[in-house]
């Protein structure tokens, strides 16, 4: 990959991460501050499942639910990265499967033929670079 690719993705890698956090942390003080209200019992707040004012034992599993949640949504972020990568690489390979071979007829009166058989590959060996 050439430098400014990597440098732009990186780019976009670290202002999405940074984005990410800076709505993590703002849920974290909404939830701070609604959790407070909804504890105190406030009319901003709707009834608890029980039909009582919220305890603060269930604020705290609320806020502390969304919180780690939250946190495993970024680990989704670059898997989601290597599939949206294998999507690409797999329209590239099926645009070049759907290609039709186009052999030009030559003056010695070259045509297209089916041809049928199989490939035998002999003492072919691969290793990678490091």
């Amino acid at each position: 990959m050439a430098k400014q690719n990597v440098v732009k993705w990186a780019l976009l890698a670290g202002l999405g991460t940074g984005l990410f956090f800076f709505i993590q942390y703002c849920a974290i003080c909404f939830g701070f501050w609604y959790g407070t209200h909804c504890v105190a019992g406030s009319n901003r707040c709707p009834p608890s499942v029980t039909g009582s004012v919220y305890t603060p034992g269930e604020v705290t599993l609320v806020f502390f639910t969304i919180f780690i949640g939250s946190y495993y949504f970024l680990q989704l972020v670059p898997n989601i990265m290597a599939i949206i990568e294998g999507l690409k690489a797999a329209k590239r390979l099926y645009k070049i499967i759907d290609l039709q071979p186009i052999i030009i007829k030559n003056s010695s009166g070259i045509k297209k033929v089916k041809l049928e058989g199989k490939l035998v590959f002999e003492n072919v060996t691969f290793s990678y670079p490091t």
